[in-house]
């Protein structure tokens, strides 16, 4: 008795291990592959090409056969009346997350003028305009021109549509089209997006500035920056800029520290100094700078050293005549900052 129970036993787990294999092969053979590139749309029952168009919300209907791209028909869609083909539950593809996509048509103008006409995906619930999933052409074509869309599903798209995968491809139009032709096409993967930068930075200062401004990422940021003696404790603004009024400009050389995960550090750098003409009578190379600060003074390829008054002034005198055509130029070195050249050439 007991081999009996024991051999039927074993005949159910084999038929419903057997049943089980059955079913998955089942339903594998009406899952068709998706090949990047292949038109998901093109296996649909009722198809984008055959007479079920008609009543499916497309404004005017099918139009005649000789008015096409390929296939049998063409679709008409009316003047400000959103047409929408539901790809249902059952359809042989789910629309995927994370992934992108090219959605094309071709579209001829029945009115002249310009005609907006926007495409799409859509969402069960009928709320055309899924942020990102949507766009608008300005056409004007007497003949069938193609118009493509690409786009990136977010990762939660499913929360875009409902449980059972309904969504929709919509057009909306100013005034009467035509449509055709329209394929969804699986390009790949999404891109995935930069990371998003974790630093503090500060713009460009000079010895004028009064204010230093700068941006933290993220946004909301705490850090701290130092300057001199002072230290500020600092928070980013929603919009991710900070900045500190100084009582007075910070002078050449002056170390800026700002902390966050890392140290940056940054100098008050010096500005250029400024020089008078110069002309081929010209005795002295003059101008303004900084007091006693290092002059680098370049005539041609020839390199000079020398120094300002203690009022700042630039003044060195020449040993021979400037030869017209010839750049002078002239930069300073104060507080271990060296600024930028001045360029004259010498008329």
């Amino acid at each position: 008795m007991k081999n009996e129970r024991s051999s039927f036993s074993k005949k159910v787990c084999s038929v419903l291990v057997l049943t089980m294999i059955i079913s998955i092969f089942s339903v594998m053979s009406f899952v068709p592959s998706q090949a990047l590139g292949e038109n998901l749309l093109a296996g649909l029952d009722p198809s984008f090409e055959t007479a079920d168009w008609a009543g499916t919300g497309w404004g005017g209907g099918l139009q005649d056969t000789s008015d096409k791209v390929t296939g049998t028909y063409s679709m008409m869609v009316a003047a400000s009346v959103q047409a929408s083909k539901w790809i249902n539950g059952n359809a042989p593809f789910p629309l995927k997350g994370s992934t992108r996509y090219t959605l094309s048509i071709y579209i001829k103008t029945l009115v002249p003028n310009e005609n907006k006409v926007d495409f799409g995906i859509v969402a069960k619930d009928g709320g055309f305009g899924i942020p990102d999933l949507s766009t608008s052409v300005y056409d004007d074509s007497p003949t069938f021109t193609k118009r493509s869309f690409t786009f990136d599903t977010p990762k939660n798209v499913d929360l875009l549509i409902d449980p059972y995968n309904n969504f929709g491809i919509t057009i909306n139009s100013i005034s009467d089209v035509l449509v055709d032709d329209i394929a969804l096409v699986e390009v790949g993967p999404a891109p995935t997006p930069p990371p998003k930068s974790t630093s503090v930075t500060l713009f460009p200062i000079t010895d004028k500035t009064t204010v230093l401004v700068g941006k933290a990422m993220p946004a909301t940021t705490t850090f701290t920056v130092k300057y001199g003696s002072t230290t500020k404790y600092m928070k980013a603004s929603a919009t991710g800029l900070w900045s500190i009024k100084l009582s007075k400009p910070l002078p050449v050389g002056t170390k800026i520290t700002i902390t966050f995960k890392k140290t940056a550090v940054y100098y008050v750098p010096a500005s250029a100094p400024t020089l008078n003409a110069l002309t081929t009578k010209s005795a002295y190379i003059t101008g303004k700078t900084y007091k006693l600060g290092k002059l680098i003074i370049l005539i041609g390829s020839k390199a000079i050293n020398s120094k300002s008054t203690a009022t700042g002034a630039i003044k060195y005198k020449l040993t021979k005549k400037l030869t017209k055509g010839t750049k002078v130029k002239v930069c300073v070195i104060k507080s271990g900052q060296t600024s930028k050249f001045t360029t004259v050439t010498v008329k």
